[in-house]
């Protein structure tokens, strides 16, 4: 009974033991292999190799490694010649340089064989999305921006002049618009009304970037900021369009606006004119002088906010008769004002 005691204890012994033995053989290094210090996208065909292997100093002297980008054919790096070699076995260091990933965008898989002073294989991978400048997203200048309801020219939705930079932002009268960009390689977008919350990533399609855009109802000056992302995750640089946006027509003021008189067939008179928001005001006068239209067209530029920018008008040669006539009033934004009055030539 005892004997069969003692065999027992022994193989439990041997038992332990050889469970011992294996886990020391199974957990002898811990791998950490990187790309680029851990980036998920390059722009650059050679990228840093990463590699971080956990065991004594004594170990890692008999350690060799072999990189390779399909898993078939290997190469290492030879520190004397600082360059990469075919079926060459590097001497273990926790970086390699200049590691060349090809010259074709997409996603790479770079491998690592590690082979150890027994001789024993360990192999690793990690990735990288590789996405050079040629791929890079472009955002272009606006190819036209229109309001929501449909699409259509710009001068049919009042925006009539600017080209959306700081200095010559888009004029719009209506606090919806759609904004249509051209943006090569990208496939995402998103847009920011104030540089800080920004949209949901949004689909591109055929390199078109089309946004139906709604500022607050306050007049004045807006910004969209506007962001691409190509299919590997690089973004394009931030865009900015501008706009100024007026939704108030012009003030027209004509003193004495019920009893013009002409003095000798002639007509002088002033008016004032007045925009707060863009301060360039196109006008016509219109009057039917023996059932023809006459017209006379002019512009004025406001220097000073909340008042009116007097201007003269000489009518010459005006028959015997009362005759209605009208100021149009047109401001950049395609606000539109009109003042009626009479002009008296007895």
């Amino acid at each position: 009974m005892n004997k069969k005691i003692s065999v027992s204890i022994i193989l439990m012994i041997f038992i332990i033991i050889c469970a011992t033995i294996v886990v020391v053989q199974a957990n002898d290094f811990i791998v950490n292999f990187q790309i680029d210090y851990g980036r998920i996208v390059t722009e650059y065909n050679t990228v840093t190799l990463c590699l971080d292997i956990k065991d004594s100093e004594d170990n890692l002297r008999n350690v060799t490694v072999e990189f390779s980008l399909d898993n078939i054919t290997w190469k290492g790096y030879d520190v004397e010649q600082d360059k990469w070699i075919d079926n060459h076995k590097s001497i273990y260091q926790p970086y390699y340089p200049s590691f060349p990933i090809g010259d074709t965008e997409g996603l790479k898989t770079i491998y690592v064989r590690i082979i150890d002073g027994e001789g024993d294989v360990k192999y690793y991978s990690s990735k990288i999305s590789y996405s050079p400048d040629r791929v890079r997203p472009v955002i272009n200048a606006p190819i036209t921006v229109n309001s929501q309801d449909k699409l259509s020219t710009d001068s049919d939705n009042g925006i009539t002049n600017g080209n959306g930079t700081e200095i010559n932002p888009y004029i719009i009268k209506n606090n919806q618009t759609r904004l249509v960009l051209d943006a090569p390689n990208a496939s995402r977008t998103k847009y920011s009304i104030d540089g800080t919350n920004w949209s949901e990533w949004l689909k591109v399609d055929d390199e078109k970037i089309d946004i139906p855009i709604t500022f607050d109802s306050n007049e004045g000056r807006k910004m969209i900021f506007i962001l691409a992302r190509n299919q590997y995750g690089i973004d394009s640089s931030i865009k900015k369009i501008y706009y100024l946006l007026d939704t108030t027509s012009p003030h027209i003021d004509v003193p004495n606006d019920k009893n013009l008189i002409a003095i000798n067939n002639n007509l002088s008179f002033e008016f004032g004119l007045n925009d707060n928001i863009i301060g360039e005001i196109d006008f016509k006068i219109e009057m039917f002088i023996n059932g023809s239209l006459v017209s006379k067209k002019g512009k004025i530029k406001q220097y000073f906010d909340n008042k009116l920018t007097i201007t003269s008008v000489n009518i010459n040669g005006l028959p015997i008769g009362i005759y209605k006539a009208k100021i149009i009033a047109n401001d950049q934004a395609g606000n539109i004002s009109t003042k009626s009055f009479i002009i008296s030539n007895k």
